[in-house]
Order: structure tokens, then sequence, then C-alpha cells
């Protein structure tokens, strides 16, 4: 099973792993790291990731860019990793479009706080409905009653929403890492069954740039990997959030979107 199914469907939570864009050596300003303990739960963890979402959402719009790898399990003894693509445009709190686009899956979702339409480009089918309300109402409909997750929810729930302070069993800073050109710290959570990290950017911009989430419940621990660029003034026009049919697509209905196949 691909770990992004997995993961999102069950808390839509985000993490991050792995060092392959961080800087094993932090600056002299970094504090030292903490050690690694069972269960450990590190309040100023915990507050770094509030700040960060307490930081989404006082952004009212943004574009934010996604490379991504996720890992397939087949056979239950082997890994495949995938790659995916993910451009979003956010205009709070009722505007979204996202273009996926991965090894496997080619989609397109536009949402006006009025209609939302699903695209799969390589098949040339759209499903829409009327949907009055927020992105959060359409993500969590799209998840809970049609089985359509798209990658990272959390990030435009949290942009929409007050949400309690986190509880995790498991919290830690990791230390400091140079992802993509920004400083930032490493942070480790638990939660159930996911390990997840994040790197949120230092000074006056506490955006995630980086999120892991890994599955203890496979032996292969299967993780889906993301790198977050953000373009905090993007110029969206309302029309970037209606989606309008291609030529030669059909319309199909919402409810067979999900069942008309995996791959497209």
């Amino acid at each position: 099973m691909r770990i992004i199914g997995k993961l999102l469907a069950g808390a839509i939570s985000l993490a991050i792993s792995g060092t392959a864009y961080a800087q094993a050596t932090p600056p002299p300003a970094a504090p030292p790291a903490p050690a690694a303990t069972t269960g450990e739960v590190d309040k100023q963890a915990l507050a770094a990731l509030q700040v960060a979402v307490d930081y989404l959402r006082k952004l009212k719009s943004f574009e934010l860019r996604v490379e991504a790898t996720s890992d397939e399990v087949v056979d239950d003894d082997t890994k495949i990793e995938l790659i995916d693509q993910v451009r979003y445009d956010f205009t709070g709190p009722d505007k979204l479009f996202i273009d996926w686009r991965s090894d496997r899956v080619s989609r397109q979702l536009y949402f006006n706080g009025k209609t939302a339409t699903v695209f799969a480009p390589r098949m040339g089918y759209y499903a829409s409905l009327a949907m009055p309300g927020t992105v959060e109402d359409f993500l969590l409909s799209a998840a809970q009653d049609y089985g359509i997750i798209f990658p990272l929810p959390d990030i435009f729930l949290w942009a929409i929403k007050t949400v309690p302070p986190y509880k995790a069993q498991r919290a830690l800073r990791v230390g400091y890492a140079r992802i993509a050109g920004a400083d930032t710290d490493q942070y480790l959570f638990r939660d159930g069954d996911v390990d997840w990290q994040v790197w949120i950017e230092r000074g006056e911009r506490p955006l995630l740039r980086k999120i892991v989430l890994t599955s203890r419940t496979d032996p292969l621990q299967p993780k889906y990997s993301a790198l977050l660029q953000w373009n905090l003034n993007p110029e969206l026009t309302p029309d970037r959030f209606t989606f309008q049919p291609p030529e030669g697509t059909r319309p199909i209905d919402i409810v067979n979107f999900r069942a008309a196949g995996a791959a497209q």
C-alpha cells in the first residue's frame, strides 16, 4: 500500500524525515540538540509547532510548491519509491487549486467556495458538485465521503481554523538544518503509529520547509517526505479556482471518480 494514502487518510497528519537537504554542522549560534529518549515530550518543541501553525493562519493567500517522495510497499517485503510534484494556490478561507502530478496519478482540484471539481487530465474526465463552504469543508468531505485525498491537507486546515495545542506522545528538537537555502530547526514528533518530523524556518517567517511521515506499523517503515517552497505574495485571480472544461473532456459522477482507476 502506498504510504501517502495510508498515513494521510488517518489523522491527516504532517511529518518529515531524512537529512538529504540538511547541513550536518550547525552554525555557532545554534543551541545543542537534546538527547533522544523514549517518551520525551519537549514543551518547547510543541510550542515551536504551534508558532508555525499560528503563522499559517495569518496568511490570507499563498502559493506552495512541493517536491515529494513516497514509499509503496509491494509483496509485503519490498519498498518502491514514487515521486510527487504538487502545486497549491490558496486564498482563505474558501479558495484552493491543487495540481498534483506523480508517477501514478495526475489530478487537479478546483474549489471556489461554491463548487468543487476534481479533474484527471490524463484520462480526460472530471467530476463537479455544488459544495458551499470553506476549504476545510471540502477537504474533509472529499476524504471522508469520496476517498479523494490530496497530499498535506493539514496545511490548509491549519491555515483557516484555530486548532488546539498539539498533544504528542513524543516531541523533541533534533537540531539545526539548512533546507533549500533557509535556516531551520528540525523537530521530531510521535503520534500513535506515525513518527513525523518538521523543519521550521527560523526568523520572522516560521514556515514549514520540510515534512516526513514514517509508518511504525509496517516493518519496512515506509515514509512520505516532502520539501516545501513558499510564495507568500502570489497573484491569484478568482478564475484560478474555477474549472473550465478543456475541449474533449467529459464529466462523470463524483462517486465514480475514484472507481475509474488509480493510475490516471
